[in-house]
């Protein structure tokens, strides 16, 4: 991984009723229009669990109380910049997911036709 251009991101989990809340963004210049959990750029200063909390509040509307951190992933895109996501396990704890920057959000159906 290249230390020089290292991205750093967060992300968090939320099951309610066995479903995962997921997001698709489109135009982003990552991940572009893939299926995943909500969150984004962990911004200079921030700490991750910061960052989350944020993009919570920024993505969706919502506030949420972290369970537990689940760990980091990272990656690198074809342009060869390097990155490292830290998951979170949150529950909300106050509000409703809506749309604010993704066009699409859902809780897919697990272990059913058209679930993920």
């Amino acid at each position: 991984m290249k230390k020089d251009k290292v991205l750093r991101g967060c992300g968090g989990l939320i099951i309610q009723d066995n479903n995962v809340l997921l997001m698709k963004r489109t135009q982003a210049k990552y991940f572009d229009r893939i299926w995943s959990n909500p969150g984004g750029k962990i911004d200079e200063g921030e700490t991750p669990k910061e960052a989350l909390l944020r993009e919570m509040k920024e993505e969706l509307g919502i506030e949420v109380g972290i369970i537990r951190e689940l760990g980091d992933y990272e990656w690198t895109g074809e342009d060869g910049v390097c990155g490292i996501f830290t998951g979170f396990l949150v529950e909300i704890t106050l509000g409703t997911p809506r749309i604010k920057k993704s066009p699409k959000i859902r809780y897919p159906n697990h272990g059913k036709p058209g679930g993920i």
